[in-house]
């Protein structure tokens, strides 16, 4: 995911240093959040 979006920033101009940074941030933010303790819970849906 991070190679992916700088790509987009240094190859392609798509996004800026700042809309990477921010979405990275939010991104792994997320992930500790509301994705790990999902995975680590071990009771059924």
């Amino acid at each position: 995911m991070a190679e992916a979006t700088s790509s987009e920033w240094l190859r392609r101009g798509r996004l800026t240093r700042h809309q990477v940074h921010v979405f990275l941030e939010e991104a792994l933010v997320g992930l500790l959040v509301d994705i790990i303790p999902r995975v680590l819970d071990d009771s059924p849906p």
